[in-house]
């Protein structure tokens, strides 16, 4: 018994013999009984072979319990990934709103922010030129309204300037927190 035989005896128990070599193995089969006993050999490992298959198998309530388990955890990867989706778009959009919000604050101007205390009434204010430093002027204010009103004066005089005159007026300090 060589290999060449048994691979024709497993093409043959798989079917896949043309007839004329089936013939051929029909005739071997009777005159060789080591070819024979081959042959049921390999039959009996092939019927424990399916056995072993077959009582592995799951049944039916075995194999709905495992088509439930994946089917639930690719519905709870589905809910978790359509969460992670909302958060990414929920933090983009509060981003840009942050963003925007920077960049309004940073636009506005030169007003002191909100609790941020500026000039007191009845301090002096000093105003100074941006390019050297020097003291253009020291107005003393009364009360609180009149500080916010120079502000807004000097803020208007700055945005009513011509065009060339309002870059040399951007240069002045309306205000500062330096007191003396």
């Amino acid at each position: 018994m060589n290999e060449t035989d048994l691979e024709l005896l497993e093409t043959y128990l798989d079917g896949e013999l043309p007839m004329i070599e089936a013939e051929s193995l029909w005739r071997r089969l009777a005159v060789e009984p080591d070819l024979s006993a081959a042959l049921e050999q390999l039959r009996t490992d092939r019927a424990g072979r399916a056995v072993v298959w077959v009582e592995n198998e799951p049944d039916d309530a075995e194999a709905e319990a495992v088509i439930d388990r994946v089917s639930a955890a690719i519905h709870r990867r589905n809910w978790i990934e359509g969460i992670r989706r909302s958060l990414v778009y929920v933090t983009s959009a509060a981003a840009c709103i942050l963003v925007g919000f920077q960049i309004g604050w940073f636009e506005r101007g030169p007003t002191a922010p909100m609790g941020v205390p500026g000039p007191q009434a009845g301090l002096p204010v000093a105003i100074r030129d941006v390019n050297n430093g020097n003291l253009l002027s020291e107005p003393v204010f009364n009360s609180q309204q009149e500080v916010g009103q120079f502000y807004r004066d000097v803020n208007e005089l700055q945005q009513a300037a011509p065009p060339q005159d309002r870059e040399s007026s951007q240069n002045v300090v309306p205000a500062s927190d330096e007191q003396y």
